[in-house]
């Protein structure tokens, strides 16, 4: 009796272990391998679970549930590394964005570089409070970009009414005459220095 009690006792043991099933590991994603060097740039995480990866190069999900074994056998890809080289000679979103402001900064604080030389100019100012006027705004309008910018001394504002606004405006007056009737006014005179001086004026 004690001899079969003993072997259906071995043989509960043995159903017992046989039921056990073998634990499968499933690999979950990991920021950190977008640290490693053959990662950067392209592996982000996917939408798609924990277990996938995502190739921004390729626009693909990558199954990782294997282990990071996938991940290297997609770099290994011929068509990845085409597009990995071709994502690196694109230009990013965001210089493309800053390099924009910049460009449009450069042309705002040139157009109030001409707007104070028209200022002068209109109201008979001397040049010479262009050496003080700019650094005036700066320190008014601590806070605005363009006012920063400003760098418009003398020299450069009387260049810019002479060869800027009065070209500009010289252009004007020339369309203006060749569309409407003017008199002409004519004077000649000879200064101090006797040097002779014609002055032309036109009413329209």
């Amino acid at each position: 009796m004690d001899s079969d009690s003993d072997s259906a006792d071995s043989g509960g043991e043995g159903t017992s272990y046989g039921l056990k099933k073998k634990m499968k590991y499933s690999q979950s994603y990991k920021s950190d391998w977008e640290k490693e060097p053959r990662f950067t740039g392209w592996l982000i995480k996917s939408q798609k679970g924990k277990n996938f990866g995502f190739c921004k190069a390729c626009n693909k999900d990558i199954n990782i549930s294997s282990g990071k074994d996938s991940l290297i056998k997609h770099t290994q890809r011929k068509i990845h590394e085409q597009n990995v080289k071709s994502i690196k000679n694109q230009p990013s979103m965001t210089k493309f964005v800053t390099d924009t402001k910049k460009r449009q900064r450069a042309q705002d604080t040139k157009e109030a570089e001409i707007r104070l030389a028209a200022f002068v100019a209109e109201h008979n100012l001397p040049f010479t409070v262009m050496e003080h006027l700019p650094d005036l705004i700066k320190n008014i309008c601590s806070d605005s970009e363009i006012a920063r910018g400003l760098a418009s001394s003398r020299t450069k504002t009387t260049s810019i009414v002479k060869n800027v606004i009065g070209q500009e405006e010289f252009l004007n007056v020339c369309e203006d005459l060749r569309q409407n009737k003017f008199s002409l006014i004519v004077d000649e005179s000879t200064d101090v220095s006797t040097t002779k001086h014609l002055c032309s004026i036109v009413r329209y």
